[in-house]
């Protein structure tokens, strides 16, 4: 462990701290997690598009290519498609 710092240490202070951790109620043991709805909402759509078989082979073309670095949208086809969202 190292130990910063060039001020008195503050005792009162790290037994208020160690008190305050004794009386607060321990988890139970194991992890948790708790998802939002947005989360709960992705997940669903997910597992939805992937049943309806989303394009598998496209997604994993578009992977590869990604990850190669060969991958290059086109100026007016990126162009096109923020125009079309915008209205």
């Amino acid at each position: 462990m190292k130990i910063t710092g060039s001020g008195p240490v503050e005792w009162q202070r790290i037994q208020d701290t160690y008190r305050r951790t004794q009386r607060e109620p321990r988890a139970a043991a194991g992890d948790r997690a708790e998802i939002s709805a947005q989360g709960r909402l992705l997940a669903k759509l997910h597992s939805e598009a992937m049943a309806d078989g989303m394009r598998t082979e496209k997604t994993a073309a578009l992977k590869a290519q990604i990850e190669a670095g060969t991958y290059h949208v086109s100026t007016d086809q990126l162009v096109a498609a923020i125009m079309k969202e915008i209205g």
